[in-house]
């Protein structure tokens, strides 16, 4: 599923600009659709709990790529 929604993103990307809405899982640990991006220009936003959340998933050394270039604290944060 991944490589055809990436292969679909960088078919529309060569004649517009695309946004893409996917579940968590197909950003998660820096896999899925953005790894298959090749070096098509990008920005992930991965929707986080809280800020420790944010924190978690930046310290995660065992990512083959970053998961996010930003986080979007999408609940109330109470830490």
């Amino acid at each position: 599923w991944d490589e055809t929604m990436a292969r679909s993103v960088v078919d529309a990307a060569a004649t517009r600009k695309v946004v893409v809405f996917a579940g968590l899982g197909h950003v998660e640990h820096g896999l899925g659709i953005p790894a298959r991006l090749g070096d098509l220009s990008r920005l992930v936003i991965v929707p986080v709990l809280s800020a420790s959340d944010a924190r978690s998933r930046v310290r995660d050394a065992d990512m083959p790529e970053r998961e996010a270039d930003l986080f979007w604290l999408a609940g109330p944060d109470q830490n």
